[in-house]
């Protein structure tokens, strides 16, 4: 498959996925929530969600996302994460003009602190940080963790200046719906896989 054709067919597939998503968001957003809040909570039931614990609440700094159509909001579980240890922090993805994403301190407490972003997005007034774990919203994912994202590389391109400038990215986090699969044939060499997938109904690591 060319370079072309491969952009043809996530380009389709990406289609298929948002309507497959749609349908299964609000029973998956409940499972997710409620997975998150019981293995951050210290109650994993198996060695993969325990080790998906340990890394979110290892950090202090947790970039999440403003939900778009069809992406699970994972906003109130990780307010409440804030409160199950010290010094703990989240943050929102913020695009500017340029189209460059940086994250922004996010205090869901603090008054007059959300502002949208150049592409309309829900995003913070606070101060620019390097979260050391990102929750990255999917498309599709594969069992080999990669993700189909919605297509405009902000996040590819957000991982690869970290990891170009530290040596090494934060730990990623990929959040999908179970039936949203594509096959690892649909990713190209560069595009890299995350640390991890959390479903409704599983956590993979790569």
């Amino acid at each position: 498959m060319t370079q072309v054709q491969m952009s043809e067919a996530k380009i389709e597939r990406r289609k298929a996925l948002r309507a497959l998503r749609s349908t299964e968001l609000i029973d998956a957003e409940e499972k997710i929530v409620g997975k998150l809040a019981r293995l951050l909570s210290g109650n994993a039931v198996n060695e993969a969600e325990k080790r998906l614990a340990e890394a979110l609440n290892a950090v202090r700094i947790v970039g999440i996302y403003s939900p778009l159509l069809g992406e699970p909001d994972l906003r109130g579980i990780f307010c409440d994460w804030l409160d199950l240890g010290e010094g703990r922090t989240l943050a929102l993805p913020f695009i500017d003009a340029d189209d460059m994403m940086s994250y922004r301190e996010w205090d869901p407490e603090a008054d007059g602190n959300i502002c949208r972003d150049a592409k309309g997005i829900i995003s913070s007034t606070g101060h620019a940080v390097e979260p050391a774990a990102l929750i990255i919203p999917c498309v599709g994912y594969s069992n080999a963790c990669h993700r189909l994202g919605n297509g405009g590389g902000f996040f590819d391109r957000y991982i690869a200046r970290v990891r170009q400038a530290d040596g090494a990215a934060p730990f990623l986090c990929g959040v999908a719906c179970d039936a949203c699969t594509v096959s690892p044939s649909l990713f190209e060499p560069w595009d890299e896989p995350l640390d991890c997938i959390l479903t409704e109904s599983k956590v993979l690591f790569r």
